[in-house]
């Protein structure tokens, strides 16, 4: 199927395309989501159940609202776009992703649409760890991690994706998918993206470590808060690890515990009705006073003012 002669496919909806994206992945309910965020849906509808999930970005911009909360990733999900432009935020970094480029955010990073352009064209890809799992004998976990949030494609690059995604698109959406042929396609579309990724940065092993500290982070994040037992567990000095980290994210490892704790409590005031203190508490400080000043450092405002300004958007009918 080329972008030229798009069509609904048998079986998929414009509310897969828009809902699918993202409530997957959404501390907030299923029902509350499509509520606010998605307008002017179809009746019936079937899911892709898949471990791997395609579906194309074409109508996303008509049915989507945005911005969307604060979403966490539990999958791996990537977007590749020939058309168009999107500003997404990616754990505190903001991006404004311009075609023809792929996005690609892993697992347990904290997300948010925050515009679209209205004529986007390309594919939105989700990875279950299924999917994951089906690939990593040729993959390896910490190349998978280092490939680059944004990548910018060349013409002929752009040509390449663009022949691939189609391939996989029709794969998966085929009356009879062979599973094979689905992953094999995954796995070439992985490789060039760790190929596209390199000739950018060097894959050293300082990479590796800053990688596997931010990834022990967002497990760890609400038990451990202080450096020595990330170094411990990596199997490093704290020096040393804080100059993998500063190489790599030009921050130290305490300013990316803070930032990743302060996220993640900000995801709980999207997604729950906890007061406060409760989430000071879930997400691993004993003091409310000392997290709301963290708080106000990092985000400009106070926890309280965050969470009205949270319950003034959810209230949008």
């Amino acid at each position: 199927m080329r972008r030229g002669s798009f069509k609904i496919p048998e079986g998929l909806t414009i509310q897969q395309l828009g809902v699918s994206l993202f409530v997957v992945a959404i501390k907030t309910t299923y029902n509350n989501f499509i509520e606010k965020y998605i307008r002017n849906l179809p009746a019936g509808f079937k899911w892709q159940t898949t471990p791997l999930q395609i579906y194309p970005l074409e109508f996303i911009s008509n049915y989507l609202i945005v911005p969307t909360p604060l979403l966490k990733a539990n999958n791996y999900f990537i977007v590749y776009t020939n058309a168009g432009h999107f500003e997404q935020q990616i754990g505190i970094e903001n991006h404004t992703v311009h075609a023809p480029s792929v996005l690609f955010v892993p697992e347990g990073e904290a997300f948010s649409i925050k515009s679209l352009q209205n004529e986007l064209s390309g594919y939105f890809i989700l990875l279950e760890d299924k999917a994951i799992s089906s690939t990593v004998s040729n993959i390896e976990l910490s190349d998978l991690r280092m490939i680059e949030t944004v990548i910018h494609l060349d013409a002929d690059n752009n040509n390449w994706l663009d022949t691939i995604c189609n391939l996989l698109y029709n794969e998966v959406n085929s009356s009879k998918p062979n599973r094979n042929v689905g992953t094999g396609l995954l796995q070439v579309l992985l490789h060039k993206l760790i190929a596209l990724s390199g000739t950018k940065k060097v894959i050293s092993r300082q990479n590796e470590i800053a990688s596997n500290f931010k990834q022990l982070v967002n497990k760890s994040f609400k038990e451990h808060k202080l450096v020595e037992f990330y170094a411990r567990e990596l199997n490093v000095s704290e020096n040393y690890l804080n100059r993998c980290v500063k190489a790599q994210f030009n921050k130290r490892c305490k300013q990316l515990i803070r930032e990743t704790t302060i996220l993640q409590s900000q995801l709980l005031m999207f997604s729950t009705t906890k007061d406060i203190n409760e989430i000071c508490y879930e997400v691993g400080y004993d003091d409310p006073s000392y997290f709301s000043r963290v708080f106000k450092q990092l985000a400009g405002q106070t926890p309280s003012d965050f969470k009205k300004q949270i319950m003034h958007v959810l209230s949008w009918s």
